[in-house]
């Protein structure tokens, strides 16, 4: 597994994984094991082996107990019955679920395809202006992707964009937050160094891959990741945290770069799952992707 710990801990609160190292996730946990061919073989033994007269017989119910055919058979079809309708009722919502996750996904392949368009139209906003509300309308739609694949209302999103100091240096700022964030916390953002915490991990591994934090406060306790003035003042906010690097061509670049970092946060105290990595990092690439054609346009004074 990709977990990573600044320092040792009882309880470990990063994980760090490759795209490469989920492919074997399916295996983990008390599922993973019993789909395995292992499970399969240790659980058609087990029940073999248990057929017939079970060494758990009570002795004071003897070997020629009478059974009521009636109840047996009422029971058995209540059973069934039980199955049947709990069956029916989660495949009602499982197809609910995939059809608003279907639809989601539609509206952010329209938002790379007209969002950017309609915002360079409104002459009014700066360049900056634009960025940051085509970024927002974008989080918007990752934050109710993810609220339906981690069946969690409490999910938000941020979203940090590179800014370049100079000529050689930049810092990462949030240029959009989800509703669900205090509005606040714009007059307390700091810039995010790259030499640093969540973004220095990110760098170091060329932003290929995807950071769970599962728990925010021993992170920051741990070093992992630097504690600002928004995590002292709205701390109840977040709890747990995906965080994955937008890598794109600056414009002009042949080099593919992490011009920004995506946050899917939660209050809840539920780890996210790394079944959901493939879904961060295609909403990361996705975002990252319609941010650099819009920075290109504006870079060439495209707007309509």
């Amino acid at each position: 597994m990709g977990k990573y710990d600044l320092k040792e801990s009882s309880k470990p609160c990063v994980r760090i994984y490759r795209p490469d190292e989920v492919a074997s996730e399916w295996k983990s946990g008390v599922v993973g094991w019993l789909i395995r061919y292992r499970g399969i073989g240790t659980s058609g033994f087990l029940t073999l082996s248990t057929m017939g007269v079970p060494f758990w017989w009570p002795e004071v119910w003897g070997r020629d107990a009478q059974i009521n055919v009636i109840w047996c058979v009422s029971l058995t079809f209540l059973l069934v019955f039980a199955s049947v309708t709990l069956g029916l009722i989660y495949l009602r919502g499982r197809i609910f679920r995939s059809l608003e996750t279907k639809a989601i996904l539609h509206k952010l392949a329209e938002c790379v395809r007209d969002d950017s368009r309609a915002v360079l139209r409104e002459k009014n906003l700066s360049a900056d202006q634009a960025i940051r509300q085509h970024v927002a309308n974008f989080a918007d739609l990752i934050r109710d992707l993810f609220r339906q694949l981690a069946r969690n209302s409490t999910v938000e999103v941020a979203v940090r964009v590179a800014y370049p100091i100079t000529s050689n240096q930049f810092q990462y700022r949030t240029v959009a937050r989800t509703s669900g964030l205090n509005s606040k916390r714009s007059e307390t953002s700091v810039p995010l160094d790259p030499r640093e915490g969540v973004a220095a991990t990110l760098l170091q591994r060329r932003g290929k891959c995807v950071v769970f934090i599962d728990d925010l406060e021993e992170a920051i306790r741990q070093g992992f990741f630097r504690k600002t003035p928004n995590e002292e003042e709205y701390r109840s906010e977040i709890s747990t945290l995906m965080i994955a690097g937008l890598n794109a061509h600056r414009p002009n670049s042949e080099r593919n770069e992490m011009i920004g970092i995506l946050y899917i946060v939660s209050r809840d105290n539920r780890p996210f799952s790394v079944y959901l990595m493939d879904s961060i990092a295609f909403s990361a690439d996705m975002l990252a992707l319609s941010v650099s054609l819009l920075v290109e346009q504006l870079s060439k004074g495209g707007r309509e």
